[in-house]
């Protein structure tokens, strides 16, 4: 059973992106560019937007879980309470993107500049943050969001999880907050093994244990204290505290 199960797995994971590819073209080529014709102004149509955005990744989640691939414990419903903050997550997997938008309805993020450039391009650049914009252009677009009241998704290791033990929290999350005096609430994406969706995997790879599980957790909110270099490096340790504590309590926990 066991290994009908892996074989199960190993063939699911690859259509199941297949299917969200597929699903992306008329989405991201039909039907945002068609909201974005008859929604206005601009505002209202990025609130629409993302949070259409949101209702996707929730039902391609709830299609994950139902397939058997993953499990997911999260308290919905605390943090969709959380309003005008950074989201700061550690990233261990491909998933997380996907996941927190269904968690988070209306987020925006900061993404990859090479999205801004691909065929939805036109779309992400008005949806979301890309990491290639001068300092002050991201500083404004983190703050128009602030001000809607929407969460932004940051990622404080800039890139997946490199060491599964260690993360390696960076300060462009602190900084972005201290300059427009926003709340930080540090988020640990936790579960077990994510072979298989971690940077570099191959696609037909999986966990050869079973589905993946993931466990979200909100902390306490951290704020800003003011704008020096000084004061956003003592949010990226208190930061970078948080999630490597909470880390390092569930493997103690659950890993052998």
């Amino acid at each position: 059973m066991r290994r009908l199960g892996y074989l199960y797995r190993t063939i699911a994971k690859p259509l199941s992106f297949v299917l969200f590819g597929l699903g992306a073209v008329p989405i991201g080529l039909g039907v945002l560019p068609l909201l974005f014709l008859i929604v206005h102004p601009k505002s209202r149509f990025q609130r629409v937007g993302r949070r259409f955005v949101s209702l996707l990744m929730r039902l391609f989640s709830g299609f994950l879980i139902l397939t058997g691939q993953i499990s997911v414990k999260a308290d919905r419903k605390a943090l969709s309470a959380y309003h005008g903050m950074i989201i700061a997550p550690n990233h261990p997997s491909l998933l997380d993107v996907v996941l927190l938008y269904g968690l988070l309805p209306g987020a925006s993020c900061v993404v990859r500049s090479g999205l801004g450039h691909s065929w939805v391009g036109a779309i992400i650049n008005l949806l979301y943050i890309k990491n290639d914009d001068v300092p002050e252009e991201m500083l404004d677009a983190v703050k128009e969001c602030i001000d809607m009241g929407d969460n932004v998704i940051i990622f404080p290791e800039g890139t997946r999880t490199k060491d599964a033990k260690h993360l390696e929290i960076k300060r462009g999350v602190s900084y972005l907050a201290c300059e427009t005096n926003t709340p930080v609430l540090p988020v640990s994406i936790l579960g077990n093994d994510k072979r298989g969706l971690r940077k570099h995997d191959p696609i037909w790879q999986v966990n050869p244990d079973g589905r993946w599980h993931y466990q979200i957790e909100a902390h306490e909110p951290l704020l800003p204290s003011g704008r020096t270099r000084a004061d956003s490096k003592t949010m990226q340790s208190a930061l970078a505290g948080i999630l490597q504590k909470r880390l390092d309590e569930y493997d103690s926990e659950h890993l052998p």
